[in-house]
């Protein structure tokens, strides 16, 4: 009691002051004396404190300040801070009288009743709605022009306020009483104007003639971004009242758009709160256009969307990535313009590249001969150093300033890949150990995963004893290249991938640096594939059969190859499985191969040479049947044809001959028809599925709304509705892409400076709650009192399966419990 009566008293004295002012002014303009500034400036220091008592949107406190219902006696401050506000505003030349001290001090009136409107306070709202000096106060000021003494900014700053504090009455509203009330004050032809002056506004503050330090450049579009957010939001909220919409649409034809386009970068999301659907406008972060569409195509092919609460649980999970992708784009953007050019084109010049690529390949198989030869030249380096011939000069230096070229822009491509991609995977993994340091239930010892080592100790056994039974086996026959191949083909990278699955948390600067460079190289296949194709570059001017390997860059161009990629990767476990099989299968018959047909065994199996040369061992018959047969999918091509050896059948034992029916036609009905049909069969059916999965993925998107839910039926079948069509809704209203760019707008945003509504989705957010996320529901149906009739709920195929699989435990359950009442009967 004794501090809101200091409170009271505070106001009283600055109520004083104010009401002195006013009979200074009342005729002319007249400067404040230095106890009137002091008065001023303690009366902005009271509000500053009625704000922070509602900081954090504190209903009880926000209710508190209007109404002391535990006291017998209230002091109304919300009401006195009101009338505070009325009496410097009671007219027009009051406002043009004004010095910048009185202006700060609406500022500071108005985000003090702001703060206790928002969250939403319905008693609040109530009771200045009801206050027809205070709106008329806020019609004023939005209108007033102020003199010049007032600094432009400070004007921008007190008419943002003015329509906030609008914006904040209308906030969370469940019934339309304040709205009819506001509409009664407010017309459309004022916001109008407004909307015009600031668009002047922010070109002005744009302006190199004005030449402002960016500090307060940034102030000024902060502001007017503000002004515009909350418009647009008043406009949209009392367009729902019919006499206001009918001015607006008439005041609409009359408007020139083209005069008014100055804020497109203003969104607006549909949020589930206080039980219904409330729109929220924001203004769209600058790097939002930095969100890449090949960023947004795999999300989308590798999402589950299924139902809306897993394509939203996704979408809010895979943000953090999308922010930082877009956060340092746009900041190499702003600083480089080269580099925003690249970004902006970067799919026409690697097309550019690719047709470089081509005709440099073609040139080459054009001037290449061979070694030895006389005619063209092996590579660009050899031509320089041997070739005498004149006419080759020019196809000479054609391949050398193709190559080039190609080389600089595998270079400028890595470069600009690097730059962009290695930032990203650094702060996303500081992020993740910031996160596992803060965790107080991961101990350190989590930090490292030693099972990760359990199969590399099988991998590494199995090459040793590989190598020792190789050299048992072949004294003096030491095979260097397949040695080197296991332990850095085979064995090198699988001790790579251990030690990264080892190191769960990359707490020190050594593992630091190695999970960046491995992560860069294996999560982001383009940005590997270009170094790849650059080192074909370098390579390919002293041998020039790397410059075809470059063709293969198809691959990162064309999405249907890479499609055709993806069906090979996708069932890369079931053909390994098959490959094996096929190893197996040759180990097996070169085993009874030489058992058997051991004479048999020839190079060439239509060879009419006696001495042909065949197989003496395993290995040697292995390899044999692997090259020749296995490709025919037969084994006439490693056996000598049987007539060779049964032209005369004196002699000939016919068992054997019937062996090598059998052995050959084995092999044929499972080599060549099984093994291959079932690799047929798996890359058919990758296909089929890929395909089948992109059509529902397709239809999906189209028909359904990526975040409510609804589908094009059931919401063309909402009765009694005339709003937006399905297409407008789901790809305007919402937009999913909009909610990402929201997400990023609340986590830059000064979480003190939230409103209510925001406050309410950013803990959403932070609890992995998708409450706010409208189901079902949309502000058009429900503004239009539409009855939405659900008939096509979303079935989860997992929850159906589980549903099953308790049906049966039911099941068993009632047999047993029946079993045993018969029993005791």
């Amino acid at each position: 009691g004794k501090f809101f009566g200091h409170l009271k008293q505070r106001i009283e004295y600055s109520r004083i002051a104010i009401h002195e002012r006013k009979e200074r002014t009342a005729l002319s303009f007249e400067g404040m004396t230095e106890p009137q500034r002091e008065a001023y400036e303690n009366a902005s220091q009271t509000f500053e404190i009625l704000q922070q008592l509602c900081e954090g949107h504190n209903l009880s406190l926000q209710d508190l300040i209007r109404e002391q219902t535990m006291h017998q006696s209230s002091i109304n401050l919300a009401k006195m801070i009101l009338e505070m506000f009325t009496m410097q505003v009671e007219t027009s030349q009051m406002l043009r009288r004004m010095e910048e001290v009185e202006v700060d001090l609406m500022v500071s009136n108005l985000d003090c009743i702001i703060e206790y409107l928002q969250g939403p306070c319905k008693g609040n709202q109530e009771m200045v709605s009801k206050d027809d000096a205070f709106l008329n106060g806020l019609d004023k000021v939005i209108q007033s022009s102020f003199h010049s003494r007032i600094n432009r900014g400070l004007r921008l700053s007190v008419k943002t306020k003015a329509i906030v504090c609008i914006a904040s009455l209308l906030e969370g509203r469940t019934n339309k009483e304040v709205h009819f009330r506001l509409a009664e004050i407010f017309q459309p032809l004022v916001f109008e104007i407004f909307r015009g002056f600031l668009a002047k506004q922010m070109a002005t503050a744009t302006s190199k003639k004005l030449k402002l330090d960016e500090e307060e450049t940034e102030d000024r579009e902060e502001d007017c971004m503000e002004a515009v957010v909350c418009l647009q939001r008043v406009n949209e909220e009392l367009e729902q009242i019919p006499k206001f919409r009918t001015k607006m649409h008439e005041l609409l034809k009359q408007r020139k758009d083209e005069d008014f386009d100055t804020f497109d970068n203003v969104a607006c999301i549909e949020v589930l709160w206080e039980g219904r659907v409330e729109g929220v406008n924001f203004p769209l972060p600058p790097e939002v256009r930095y969100l890449s569409e090949s960023t947004k195509n795999a999300f989308l092919m590798e999402a589950d969307v299924s139902t809306a609460e897993k394509r939203c649980k996704q979408l809010l999970a895979a943000a953090p990535g999308f922010i930082s992708e877009m956060s340092q784009v746009h900041g190499l953007a702003e600083e480089s313009a080269l580099y925003g050019f690249l970004y902006r084109n970067l799919t026409s010049i690697k097309w550019s590249m690719y047709a470089l690529v081509v005709l440099l390949n073609l040139n080459i198989i054009m001037a290449s001969y061979g070694e030895g030869s006389t005619d063209g030249y092996p590579s660009i380096q050899a031509g320089f150093k041997h070739l005498d011939k004149d006419e080759y000069r020019t196809s000479l230096a054609i391949s050398l300033v193709l190559a080039l070229l190609n080389l600089m822009g595998y270079v400028v491509i890595v470069c600009f890949l690097a730059i962009t991609e290695v930032p990203i995977i650094i702060r996303q993994s500081d992020d993740y150990v910031q996160a596992c340091l803060d965790d107080d239930a991961m101990k350190e010892e989590d930090y490292r995963d030693f099972g990760a080592f359990t199969w590399w100790f099988v991998t590494l056994i199995f090459n040793v004893l590989f190598i020792v039974m190789h050299l048992s086996n072949y004294p003096g026959k030491e095979n260097q290249g397949l040695y080197l191949f296991l332990i850095f083909g085979i064995n090198l990278p699988w001790t790579l991938s251990c030690i990264r699955n080892y190191i769960v948390v990359p707490n020190s600067s050594q593992t630091r640096i190695f999970c960046v460079i491995y992560d860069v190289l294996i999560t982001k296949p383009f940005f590997r594939n270009h170094v790849i194709l650059m080192v074909c570059s370098i390579n390919g001017f002293t041998q020039s059969s790397w410059f075809p390997l470059m063709l293969m860059d198809i691959m990162n161009n064309s999405k249907l190859l890479a499609n055709v990629a993806r069906s090979v990767t996708d069932n890369a476990v079931a053909l390994a499985l098959v490959f094996y099989l096929f190893v197996c299968t040759v180990a097996i018959y070169a085993q009874f191969g030489l058992e058997y047909f051991e004479d048999w065994f020839v190079y060439d199996g239509d060879a009419d040479d006696e001495e042909a040369v065949g197989c003496h061992s395993v290995v040697s018959c292995f390899v044999l049947i692997f090259y020749n047969g296995v490709p025919a999918g037969s084994l006439a091509d490693v056996l000598d044809n049987i007539s060779n050896r049964y032209k005369d059948t004196e002699g000939q034992d016919p068992n054997t001959y019937l062996q090598r029916v059998l052995f050959d036609l084995s092999f044929f009905i499972w080599v060549g028809i099984l093994l291959f049909n079932i690799i047929t069969g798996l890359m058919v059916d990758g296909f089929g599925a890929l395909r089948e999965e992109d059509n529902n993925r397709q239809d999906i998107l189209e028909n359904t709304c990526f975040v409510c839910g609804f589908t094009r039926s059931m919401y063309d079948d909402v009765p009694n509705f005339r709003g937006p069509t399905f297409d407008y809704h789901s790809n305007v209203d919402h937009l999913f892409w909009t909610y990402v760019y929201f997400y990023v707008y609340l986590k830059r945003k000064d979480k003190t400076s939230l409103s209510g509504v925001e406050s309410y989705v950013w803990k959403q957010i932070t609890d992995n709650n998708l409450g706010w996320i409208p189901t079902r529901a949309s502000a058009a149906i429900q503004n239009s009192n539409a009855e939405v009739v659900d008939n096509e709920k979303e079935v989860d195929p997992i929850m159906i399966e589980q549903m099953a699989d308790d049906m049966i435990s039911i099941k068993h359950v009632i047999a047993s419990i029946d079993k045993k009442v018969t029993k005791k009967e």
